[in-house]
This record gives C-alpha cells, structure tokens and sequence, in this order.
C-alpha cells in the first residue's frame, strides 16, 4: 500500500504512517530509457584495432599532428561516463608550413529501419582551443550490401566549451538505407602553433520508444513520530515548531499556507520530550 503520492528528489525524505504496519519498503524507480543502438557507445569496450576500442575504427590514417586515442582522462577532464572516452587531438607546428592534421574516428555500421525517426546525441567537451578547427560528426547511410545510400552528413559542433555538453539531432534513415556509420572529425587549419583536444562520450541513437521502468527496493529505518494537527485559516501562515523547554522554538519544516481545514505536521520521536506548536506568521 502506497503512503501518499511518489516524491523525487535525492534529500532524505519521510512518511508518517497513523496506522502502524509490520513491514515497510521504499521502491526507487528509475523510468525507463529508449533504447541505444549503438554499439559500445561510451568506448568501454576494449578492441584489438589501431583505436583500441571494439566497434569504432579510425577511417583515415592519422597525418602529422593528429592523433584519435581512447583515454581515462585528459588533464581535470574525467569521462562523461564509465571509465573511458574518445580523444581526438591535433597539433601544428610553431614555425614553418605545416599539413592540416586530419582525425576521422566512425562506429561500424550497425543496423537502423528506413524511415524510422531517430534522435541522435552525443557528449562533448573542448578542454584546447588554439588556433581555428572544426570539430563535425558525420552519419552514412548503407544498404544491405554496404553501399552508401545516404550521407555523409557533416554537422560542426566547435562552440561546445571545455565542460561536457550534450549534442542532439534528428536521424532519418533515407529508402534503402539498413545501416549507418556514427563518425567525428576534427578539420584543423593549417596555422602554426594550432592545439585542439575534442572528447566524446556516451554516443546514442535511439527511436524515442522508452524501455521499462527500473525498481530497486531501498533500505529504510523506522522511527517512531508524532503529529500534530490544527485548523487553519486561508489568510494566515503557520510555522511548525518544537521546544525542549518552551523558551526556545526550532523550525520543523518550510512555513505552511492556511487551507481554512486542517493542517499537520510531524517530528520524529528521539532525544528529549518536546512541546510543539503552530505559529501564526506575521
């Protein structure tokens, strides 16, 4: 049996029961999530590949200056989630000419519908900014024979800042289309003394359609308690306190608003025998 409506929030929190009952329970819930469809989509999983991380590939060899890396951290920068996530880093030279350093790091395909309507997201974050690029992720589309039906898609994302930040977009698998590629560039210029570092995490692509709700029983602690109950009237505001030795008043809860019924408040039974009261507030 429920004891009042479900509450959200991480504070402690407490019911009154008027009528004691043998066993309690607390149930988090957790609603339930669309489904990912991306494979290894925070980079967590390990794969014997120039990456390093199962599912995901470096599409075009590195040149001079670049670099696309799976890393626990970089400088205060800890992953979005898990323990790992994808680096992208470029560099040019201080003096001289210099090539532009190319980073190009794609999912492998994976299957979508034709026509289904997906969002997709991604974790973002810039902890080095020197110099002009242009950091894009970019989508194919494939047919069941892997030819490219569809894309690529290329959409710049340069204005995250150094703190995590959530892209999000709209994916829509054109006719044919059964799979797609998921893929981030980092087009840096051809400036001297030019430093990026681009991270990702936490890459998805869902259809919208949430999973089950979770729930986990939580452990909880009886305490006996005490109410109190007064009528109340709709002009007034009212205060519920406690005192050990009523010279003293201590705050139990926010100030509540007359209803012109009843209100009540509770206080745990522990520590000393208190008097309490409902004050009226100026």
């Amino acid at each position: 049996m429920n004891l009042g409506p479900a509450v959200t929030g991480a504070a402690v929190q407490s019911r009154l029961d008027e009528t004691p009952s043998e066993f309690y329970q607390v149930l988090e819930v957790t609603p339930g999530a669309p489904a990912n469809s991306v494979p290894n989509p925070g980079f967590e999983d390990p794969g014997v590949n120039s990456l390093g991380s199962d599912k995901w590939a470096i599409a075009v060899p590195p040149s001079t200056g670049a670099s696309m890396t799976i890393t626990s951290s970089y400088g205060a920068v800890i992953p979005h989630g898990g323990e790992k996530m994808l680096q992208l880093e470029s560099t040019t030279a201080a003096t001289g000419p210099v090539p532009a350093p190319n980073t190009d790091v794609r999912s492998l395909p994976f299957e979508v519908e034709a026509g289904a309507a997906y969002t997709l997201s991604f974790y973002a974050a810039h902890p080095a900014k020197v110099g002009g690029a242009n950091p894009q992720y970019h989508v194919f589309f494939y047919n069941a024979t892997n030819g490219v039906v569809g894309g690529p898609i290329f959409t710049s994302f340069s204005g995250i800042g150094t703190a995590w930040t959530k892209v999000t977009a709209s994916v829509t698998p054109p006719s044919g289309a059964t799979k797609l590629t998921i893929g981030f560039i980092q087009a840096m210029g051809t400036a001297n003394s030019g430093h990026w570092v681009t991270l990702i995490d936490d890459v998805s692509l869902s259809t919208g359609t949430a999973g089950p709700d979770v729930i986990n029983p939580m452990p909880t602690t009886g305490v006996g308690a005490v109410e109190v109950i007064w009528n109340s009237e709709t002009a007034a505001n009212y205060q519920f306190q406690s005192s050990t030795d009523l010279e003293f008043w201590d705050d139990i809860g926010p100030p509540m608003a007359g209803t012109g019924g009843f209100l009540r408040g509770a206080d745990f039974r522990e520590g000393p025998e208190k008097f309490y009261r409902a004050k009226v507030l100026p």
